[in-house]
């Protein structure tokens, strides 16, 4: 009984050693479309990674600006406008 899980696991491990393929196989078969599709999306996937940083910076600016408000509310407001539009 142990010799026939010895040969299913033997053929699992041959049938995944077969299925590993090199990296750049991979993209043998893309087609200029399947390149142009590649491209958009790592342009989407910088312009998303970007945006978190520039979100906390903005957001920083924001909360130094509402602690000024509460100290100093009529002088502030106009500063608020700025940042707000920006």
């Amino acid at each position: 009984m142990s010799s026939s899980s010895e040969n299913g696991g033997k053929k699992k491990k041959a049938e995944e050693e077969a299925a590993k393929v090199p990296f750049l196989k991979l993209f043998s078969f893309a087609d200029r479309w399947d390149c142009v599709l590649m491209a958009v999306g790592s342009l989407g996937a910088c312009a998303h990674g970007a945006s978190v940083p520039v979100f906390f910076i903005f957001f920083g600016k924001l909360i130094n600006i509402i602690g000024l408000a509460y100290l100093f509310p009529t002088t502030v407001s106009g500063r608020v406008a700025k940042v707000r539009t920006t």
